[in-house]
């Protein structure tokens, strides 16, 4: 039986340590995003990032070129990163040169008229050789709007940052739309594209744009924030248990910057604690007995909702009847609840509350410090 609950508690452990790991969409235009997630493309896809349909392989390009800008402030982050230090000048004509090859490929500028105005513009751009920088930050291709009488003129944006003349201005109007609806599905007009292109070019700076001690600063306070809240709210865990997550979790628990996030799940292994079992099967005034029980190996998913756990658990007593040992399984609700049944042979089955004593008498501790000291 003992084979059997382990094998459940195994699979529960891996079902909820899924679970646990899940988290809301990230804002992926915060400097803070990437670093959260260790500037790997990866991991910011499986947080909720999602590259844009209409420009998928220039998105994916430049997020990849804004996460060498993050992880040079990552791997430093007492520097403001400067757009030199980790793009070399190959780097800065490449993405430029991707960029405008975007421009080219997304509203066919060698091959229809729609955006002649457009083009003109475009044209002075290939003159350029490297990516702009102006007062520290990149400067891709973009687009810009001016309000005009009762419309707005739209324009690409200049080498140097200064507003186009009004001869290089254009409006939206139908063939220019309906090019756009056509062209880029679910699109509702050009405004849409540009607004999407320019997103993903606004990566590009994403570390200037914001400061970066203070969104460091932001970042640590949110990782502290959350090692309190581990400290209130999860269960108790010993030095064994503690050790024994630490172990589980040794990867999480390995970087070098050393702002780590909690485990997702709590994990147990040998905790001995005291329970009050009630077993009808047993005798009049022998039913109910304050027994030792002990948590063999298992879980609990701290973080939840509604927190919720498992543990393989044995539980002694020496009745007059019966077995002494049963095993059985312990449920752990809202991090502060314990229960469960245990097999005591024959057919009969105890069940039994947990007093959680270390969690009633044990001190509110730096958790953080605690997972510091195992590693």
């Amino acid at each position: 039986m003992k084979t059997y609950l382990t094998g459940i508690i195994i699979a529960l452990s891996f079902s909820c340590a899924c679970f646990a790991q899940q988290s809301e969409p990230n804002n992926i235009d915060l400097a803070t995003t990437y670093i959260e997630n260790q500037c790997d493309f990866e991991k910011l896809l499986s947080k909720g990032l999602v590259l844009n349909k209409w420009f998928v392989e220039y998105d994916k390009y430049v997020t990849e070129k804004a996460l060498v800008a993050c992880r040079a402030i990552f791997d430093d982050k007492s520097i403001s990163p400067v757009v030199t230090d980790y793009w070399s000048a190959d780097d800065l004509s490449e993405i430029l040169e991707n960029n405008l090859s975007e421009l080219d490929r997304a509203f066919s500028l060698g091959d229809v008229r729609e955006f002649d105005v457009l083009k003109a513009s475009f044209n002075d751009w290939q003159s350029e050789t490297t990516l702009p920088i102006r007062r520290g930050v990149p400067m891709p291709a973009s687009f810009d709007s001016r309000p005009r009488d009762f419309d707005t003129v739209y324009f690409l944006t200049t080498p140097t940052g200064l507003p186009r003349q009004a001869s290089e201005r254009f409006e939206l109007k139908t063939e220019q739309n309906t090019y756009c609806t056509n062209r880029f599905s679910d699109a509702k007009d050009c405004v849409q594209v540009f607004d999407a292109f320019n997103k993903i070019n606004r990566k590009l700076s994403v570390f200037q744009r914001l400061n970066a001690a203070q969104e460091h600063n932001a970042y640590v306070a949110i990782q502290e924030a959350k090692w309190d809240k581990f400290s209130d709210n999860s269960r108790f865990q010993t030095y064994i248990d503690v050790a024994f997550t630490s172990w589980v979790y040794r990867d999480h628990f390995s970087r070098s910057d050393d702002l780590i996030t909690p485990p997702p799940l709590q994990l147990y292994a040998l905790r001995p604690s005291l329970v009050y079992e009630h077993l009808s099967d047993a005798p009049n005034g022998d039913r109910d007995e304050v027994a030792i029980a002990l948590e063999w190996l298992g879980f609990n998913a701290w973080d939840l909702k509604i927190p919720f756990g498992v543990s393989v658990t044995s539980v002694y007593s020496d009745r007059a009847e019966g077995k002494s040992v049963g095993h059985g399984l312990t449920f752990h609700v809202n991090n502060s609840f314990s229960f469960g049944f245990a097999n005591r042979g024959s057919g009969g089955n105890s069940f039994y509350v947990n007093f959680e004593l270390m969690d009633w008498f044990g001190e509110n501790q730096d958790m953080l410090k605690r997972y510091r000291g195992i590693r």
